[in-house]
């Protein structure tokens, strides 16, 4: 009785998750990725290269581009699009369904039930570990009913789901110390998408450490199924179509070193400024993912890091620290996140809840508040989300959004690497009752910083009648009119931050706190100034006009504005800021330590001579 009531809410649970995620699957859908599957599954189902240049097909289509680029993995992705279109041809034939949103359906079903099945390995994972008992059933909860994963799964149609729980199955089996089908599951999932490629070597590294007696019979049968399956996944379909490589070689390249930034990278901005970024910086920003995953797999092996643990600062290393992040690729952190051992279970549940709510407000302003996932069954949605996008001021406050959202959202992964606590519970705290004359007193400042400075600056250069001789005649320092009025201006509002600062009652820290807080909330409200100005002079918002800040120094105003308002991303960390430097004393101590070991050693080294 007692096994069976265990069972019944677990398949409430199983049943209700699904439902959800039923709902969504056939009106809704990304207009860019999810159209690539509905081409590429008629594409490849008639025997075609998938490699190729994707046109619109009417009978199928929901997404108006003419023309899209395939995708960017193996071929067996292309292959599970290509049986749900035998699936969907099959129901519309013998049941006479033939209506594309069934089409839609059925191609997200893998991805949904990889979804719903990542759950109860999550349960059986804790089951095995005994922590079932502990935790009960949050982390499946944690899984099942996240908003997030039921976005990604369910409105997006994206493969990870899939990549997801076969790459969960690979550390399932290798703590099972069931090699051979570990490698088989990780070469399946590496061969639907190419990022599990990372989780190789920390596999190979735990089975090292594990097993002292048979370690290298475990190593062998892990490589032989993970290199067997995704070499023969790739070889054969190739060598039996006669396809092309070109158009994979090309895709792949393509992947391994992407050559934009953007996504929910705290990069994205310099996709707008990539014209200006020498050479040698953007290679070294393009390449700084796989060193830093070199680092993270010698730090495990050094510090012998559980394998979940491993996986988890592999993968937030290889998706923070790209020019370009895809929004599901957030799934493989969270998951290593729930199912990873940590001391304290609240801190745990408040690291989860704060990547998945961050997780959620960078999805939902990049994807113009979800409106471009309707587009399958409303054609408006794309061409407001186009419209939005590419027109003034939406546009400049998205990409602004976006960027405090990104630099809040790689805080927070940099708050699980060094195990701080995580960023939504600082901010929440720094908003307590206790804190709320400061609070009064910053908004007080910022409110009259932004009319200041604006009806200073509007009543100045409503005033000038002769530009040229503004712009040209050198008026101090060598520096035209224009330059010396800026620079003017931002000296008075430092002598300002800083006469309010050193009135201000408390310690070093919290002065220094006080400065760095006001000096941010100038920024912004120069930023937020900037379209108001625009408007009151011109009638326009953000023209896409070069600024002058100082002589020779210019800045396109919408550059201005979001690197301006991105600014606020850094209030969380100077509300940290006690535990920044007392971690860096710490790190200073620490290396003058072993400085000092290292010189005793020396010394004794000599005397020994």
């Amino acid at each position: 009785m007692k096994n069976n009531f265990l069972k019944r809410p677990i398949l409430f649970y199983v049943l209700l998750g699904l439902l959800i995620r039923e709902i969504f699957a056939g009106w809704t859908g990304h207009p860019w990725d999810f159209e690539v599957w509905v081409r590429l599954g008629k594409h490849v189902a008639h025997g075609y290269n998938p490699y190729v240049m994707l046109s619109y097909d009417p009978s199928i289509s929901f997404s108006p581009y003419q023309e899209m680029e395939s995708i960017g993995y193996p071929p067996l992705a292309a292959y599970i699009f290509a049986l749900s279109y035998l699936a969907y041809r099959f129901v519309s034939t013998n049941l006479n369904w033939d209506n594309r949103v069934i089409y839609y359906f059925i191609l997200k079903q893998p991805m949904i039930i990889s979804d719903t099945f990542i759950s109860l390995l999550i349960l059986k994972y804790h089951e095995r570990r005994k922590t079932v008992n502990s935790v009960g059933v949050l982390p499946y909860i944690l899984w099942i009913y996240n908003p997030y994963c039921i976005l990604i799964s369910s409105i997006w149609g994206a493969l990870d789901p899939i990549s997801i729980l076969l790459t969960f199955l690979a550390v399932f089996l290798a703590e099972k110390r069931k090699y051979l089908l570990s490698g088989i599951s990780l070469g399946i999932a590496a061969a639907v998408k190419t990022l599990p490629l990372i989780f190789l070597i920390p596999l190979l590294i735990d089975t090292f450490v594990k097993d002292n007696l048979q370690k290298r019979n475990a190593i062998l049968k892990l490589l032989l199924g993970f290199v067997v399956i995704f070499s023969s996944s790739i070889l054969t379909p190739f060598t039996v179509n006669n396809w092309d490589w070109s158009g994979f070689y090309n895709s792949m390249s393509y992947q391994a070193n992407l050559p934009v930034y953007g996504g929910i990278s705290p990069f994205l901005i310099l996709e707008y400024t990539k014209e200006d970024i020498p050479l040698l910086l953007h290679n070294a920003l393009s390449s700084l993912w796989a060193v830093l995953l070199v680092a993270s797999y010698v730090y495990s092996w050094k510090k012998k890091l559980t394998l979940p643990r491993c996986l988890l600062l592999a993968s937030i290393l290889f998706i923070t620290f790209r020019t370009f992040i895809s929004e599901p690729l957030i799934l493989y952190p969270l998951l290593f996140m729930i199912v990873a051992d940590e001391r304290c279970k609240t801190t745990k549940a408040k690291r989860i809840y704060s990547l998945m709510v961050l997780s959620l407000l960078n999805l939902t302003i990049n994807n113009t508040l979800l409106i471009r996932f309707i587009t399958p069954t409303c054609i408006e949605a794309f061409n407001m989300d186009i419209y939005l996008n590419n027109t003034e001021p939406t546009a400049s406050i998205r990409l602004a959004l976006r960027e405090i959202f990104a630099l809040l959202l790689f805080q927070d992964f940099l708050s699980a690497i060094f195990d701080e606590e995580p960023l939504l519970p600082r901010i929440t705290r720094s908003f307590s009752p206790s804190n709320k004359k400061s609070i009064i007193g910053y908004f007080m400042f910022f409110s009259l910083t932004l009319s200041l400075g604006l009806g200073l600056d509007y009543t100045v250069i409503s005033m000038v009648t002769d530009w040229h001789r503004i712009m040209e005649q050198p008026f101090f320092l060598d520096l035209d009119m224009l330059s010396a009025y800026h620079l003017f201006l931002a000296l008075i509002f430092l002598i300002w931050i800083l006469t309010i600062t050193l009135l201000k009652k408390g310690t070093k820290v919290e002065k220094l706190k006080t400065f760095l807080a006001l000096l941010i909330l100038v920024i912004i409200s120069a930023g937020i100034a900037l379209p108001i100005f625009q408007y009151m002079r011109t009638g326009k918002l953000i023209t896409g006009e070069p600024l002058v800040l100082v002589k020779g120094i210019y800045i396109q105003d919408r550059i201005f504005f979001v690197l301006a308002l991105s600014s606020l991303s850094a209030l969380p960390v100077i509300v940290s800021l006690e535990t920044l430097l007392n971690r860096t004393i710490c790190v200073r101590s620490s290396l003058h330590i072993i400085r000092s070991e290292k010189y005793r050693r020396n010394v004794r080294s000599s005397s020994k001579l």
